[in-house]
C-alpha cells in the first residue's frame, strides 16, 4: 500500500510540473462500515477510519475517472487496504456553488489481515451519491456515502458495505472560456460631401434636411475566464471592462448586449443554461464592480446554436466557448 500511495504522489507532482488542464489529486477519509459476514465469528465489530490519495482526470463535459488507494488509519483487526478505479458523473450546479454527483466503482479490491476474515480479498462493485464545491480557484472538497458489494470473494453469504467518504482535491488547471483576442472596432467611412451647384438665376437650393440617427452596432469578444461547468467568473481583463463602462455611462445612446456561447459537450439543453448563467454573471460585475447603467445591458445565453468554429477539435471548442459584447449607438446617415 506505501508503493501505491509513493506512485499516485510521484504521478500527482509531475502532473503539476505539466499544469495539464483536468488533473486533480487530493487526500481522502473515509469512515467504513465493514459488512459483519466478511469477518470469521465473534470478529464481525471492526469498523474504523481509512486514509488515502486519490487522482482523476476531469472532463469539460461533467464526468471524471479517479483512481484511488487507501489503508486503515485506526487501530482495527482488520487491517484493510483498498485500491479502487471509479467514475464521476456531476450534475448542474446549484445556486449556492454545490455540485451533485454519483460516483460508480469501475473496479474496487479489497485486502484484510487473513487471520480475522472468511475471504482475505474480494472484488466489489460500488455505487454512491454525494456533493462537490469549490472552495477556490483550484481547491474543491467534496463528501458522499458509498455502498460496496462482494462479487468475486469466496463469502457464502451476500455482502454489503457502507462508507462516508471525503476528500480535497487539487485541480491544476481548470477550462473555462477561452481568452478572446483585443477587440476590434469597425470605423464608419463619413458620409461624402454633397456638391451644391448654383445656376443663374434660380434661387438658392432648400437647405438638405438633418440626418436621421442610425442604429450601428460592435461586436466585442470579452475576455473573461469561468471554472469548468460553472458560471463563476476566475479571471477578466479589468481594463477592457473598464472602458465599456465607461463608454456606457459618457454615451446615454449607447447599450450593450451581452451574448453567452458554449461548445457542443453536454445536451443542448444544458448548455444554453450554463450560457445564460455565463451572460448574467459578465453583467453582475459590469453593474457591481464597474458602476455600469443596469437598464442598458441585456444579458442573453445562446448555448451552443452559434459555433464560430468547429466543434470537432479542442481548438475549435476553445473558439466556440466564449462571451461577447454586442455595443449598440446611433450615428447620422
Amino acid at each position: 500500500m506505501r508503493k501505491i500511495l509513493l506512485v499516485l504522489t510521484t504521478v500527482a507532482l509531475s502532473v503539476s510540473a505539466m499544469a495539464e488542464d483536468h488533473f486533480y489529486v487530493g487526500p481522502q477519509l473515509t469512515y467504513q462500515f465493514w459488512d459483519k459476514d466478511r469477518f470469521l465469528p465473534d470478529l464481525d465489530d471492526d469498523n474504523g477510519v481509512q486514509l488515502g490519495l486519490n487522482l482523476g482526470y476531469k472532463f469539460d463535459a461533467g464526468y471524471a475517472l479517479e483512481f484511488a488507494a487507501q489503508t486503515s488509519a485506526s487501530d482495527t483487526n482488520a487491517e484493510a487496504e483498498v485500491i479502487e478505479f471509479n467514475y464521476y458523473l456531476y450534475g448542474s450546479e446549484s445556486s449556492i456553488g454545490t455540485t451533485p454527483y454519483l460516483v460508480a466503482g469501475v473496479f474496487s479490491y479489497v485486502h484484510m489481515d487473513p487471520d480475522v476474515v472468511v475471504d482475505k480479498a474480494t472484488t466489489n462493485l460500488v455505487l454512491g451519491a454525494g456533493i462537490s464545491r469549490f472552495l477556490g480557484d483550484h481547491l474543491e472538497w467534496k463528501t458522499d456515502i458509498r455502498f460496496r458489494s462482494a462479487v468475486i470473494s469466496d463469502i457464502p453469504d451476500p455482502v454489503l458495505d457502507i462508507g462516508l467518504t471525503t476528500a480535497l482535491n487539487f485541480h491544476f488547471g481548470r477550462s473555462g472560456a477561452a481568452p478572446a483576442p483585443a477587440p476590434t472596432v469597425a470605423s464608419t467611412p463619413a458620409p461624402a460631401p454633397t456638391p451644391v451647384v448654383e445656376r443663374a438665376p434660380a434661387p438658392a437650393p432648400a437647405p438638405a434636411p438633418a440626418p436621421r440617427p442610425q442604429p450601428r452596432e460592435v461586436t466585442v469578444e470579452l475576455d473573461v475566464l469561468f471554472e469548468t461547468n460553472s458560471s463563476i467568473i476566475t479571471d477578466l481583463d479589468d481594463a477592457e471592462f473598464r472602458r465599456m463602462a465607461d463608454a456606457l455611462e459618457e454615451n446615454p445612446s449607447v447599450t450593450l448586449t451581452i451574448e453567452g456561447h458554449t461548445d457542443s459537450d453536454g445536451s443542448a439543453e444544458y448548455n444554453e443554461t450554463l450560457s445564460q448563467r455565463r451572460a448574467d454573471r459578465v453583467k453582475e460585475a459590469l453593474v457591481e464592480q464597474y458602476n455600469a447603467p443596469e437598464n442598458r445591458i441585456t444579458a442573453i445565453g445562446y448555448g451552443e446554436a452559434r459555433p464560430v468554429a468547429t466543434n470537432n477539435t479542442a481548438a475549435g471548442k476553445a473558439q466556440n466557448r466564449r462571451v461577447v459584447g454586442v455595443i449598440t449607438y446611433q450615428v447620422a446617415q
